[in-house]
């Protein structure tokens, strides 16, 4: 596994329109105050358990049961599949999110002790008591257009990744799914709105599941890169996307709505998942939630953070996520783009020319940026082969990256469009 790593995550931008500026601090492991993330080895029937009814009653209240929240889908498909079912409950035991009173104990650490106390005094049997940690989208926006723009802008980074090459052998296909777990995608956007599948959307931000429009312009912005078309073009030329609104209209969210917005994704059939965000440190149910969907063959490629730190952002430090790093138009890893141990590739991640929403388009910059251009990959990838594995995927990007330097500082290289999907297709 990828080392256990302690960062935070810098959220630069929560507003639209901005003048230029680049994030300097890092933000420490925060957590949502008074929750708490609670594996079992066994189901508590919600709160109606006697073990656990006193404990509902003192001092914590369960919030939400993540199989519950899987079993009620409000889409046009079938419910949480009994295999999906069984193994997100073998890996990941059964997941709740526990609320404790703050007035009572003064401590997250002093919370998790009564809890483990009071659950082992009741013959429960725990898997893990976890922060539920605040997370942020990893962006630096460098500069706002407004104006309307063929994507000449886009040049630059798609001839450096080898795109229009591996456009030859497959402009992207509509069957192959890429999940957004990010601000949620403006369903709208007039280079986007053929793409976006709104039937299987969700959102874990707030209650209102259904509203996965994207009001920050974060999750739009990198949608784009992975498959758009008119006035922009994605990596993918073709493709669907899912949005999975994650994290709330100021770009922050907490790792349980993540969970629950992988374990979406996977069970609505994605085959790649994008997540441009990070914050906080090692959190063994999120560790099983990627598993889990890696399992049931979901590509997940995310951002390695933007704290100029020699050490990857969760997710993408999990053994098997993908961990993206940014380079500029010169081949040179950005100055905030994080390095070290567990660095898969590079992507542009500079100056990136893309969608936001109300039908705009606007340069970032950031790993968020540099982490659409992989996914975008693996989407042609599975274009060109839909049977292909993760691993195969993962070692075949590594495989064919182009190289920029130093492994600690670049990874296996820059992502190689061309030959990844050559090589998918067996050519």
């Amino acid at each position: 596994m990828k080392r256990i790593l302690s960062l935070a995550m810098a959220l630069v931008l929560t507003v639209l329109i901005a003048i230029p500026v680049i994030a300097e601090e890092t933000r420490d492991m925060e957590s949502v105050p008074g929750e708490l993330i609670v594996s079992l080895q066994e189901d508590i029937d919600g709160v109606l358990d006697t073990r656990f009814l006193d404990i509902y009653e003192d001092d914590f209240v369960i919030k939400k049961s993540l199989i519950e929240t899987l079993e009620d889908e409000e889409i046009q498909i079938d419910g949480l599949c009994k295999d999906f079912k069984e193994t997100v409950i073998e890996n990941m035991g059964y997941v709740y999110l526990v609320e404790y009173s703050t007035s009572k104990y003064d401590t997250q650490e002093k919370a998790i002790e009564a809890l483990e106390q009071k659950m082992e005094a009741r013959g429960l049997k725990i898997n893990q008591i976890e922060p539920n940690y605040i997370v942020y989208a990893l962006e630096e926006v460098v500069e706002d257009n407004i104006t309307i723009q063929m994507h000449n802008n886009q040049v630059w980074n798609y001839e450096m990744i080898k795109a229009p090459q591996a456009w030859n052998i497959t402009p992207g296909s509509t069957s192959v799914k890429i999940a957004i777990i990010d601000t949620g995608i403006d369903y709208n956007h007039q280079s986007l709105k053929n793409y976006v599948s709104t039937s299987l959307g969700r959102n874990f931000a707030t209650s209102n599941s259904s509203d996965f429009m994207d009001r920050n312009g974060h999750g739009t912005h990198v949608a784009g890169t992975v498959a758009s078309y008119g006035v922009v073009s994605g990596v993918m030329r073709q493709g669907t996307l899912i949005p999975v609104k994650v994290l709330g209209d100021n770009g922050s969210g907490s790792v349980y709505n993540i969970i629950e917005g992988v374990l979406h994704a996977a069970n609505v059939g994605a085959d790649v998942i994008n997540m441009s965000l990070g914050g906080g440190g090692y959190v063994q149910a999120f560790y099983n939630a990627c598993q889990t969907a890696m399992s049931k063959g979901v590509i997940i490629v995310a951002a390695s953070g933007n704290e100029y730190a020699s050490s990857i952002s969760y997710p993408a430090a999990y053994n098997g996520v993908i961990a993206v790093g940014a380079v500029n138009s010169n081949r040179t890893r950005a100055s905030f783009s994080n390095y070290g141990t567990g660095l898969d590739l590079m992507a542009p991640g500079v100056n990136i020319y893309s969608t936001i929403p109300n039908n705009r388009y606007q340069t970032m910059s950031g790993t968020s940026m540099a982490s659409p251009h992989v996914a975008g990959v693996a989407g042609l990838m599975r274009s060109a082969n839909r049977n292909i594995s993760v691993n195969n995927v993962r070692n075949i990007l590594r495989n064919t990256a182009q190289y920029a330097g130093n492994s600690y500082y670049y990874g296996y290289g820059i992502v190689n469009a061309y030959e990844a999907v050559r090589a998918a297709a067996g050519l």
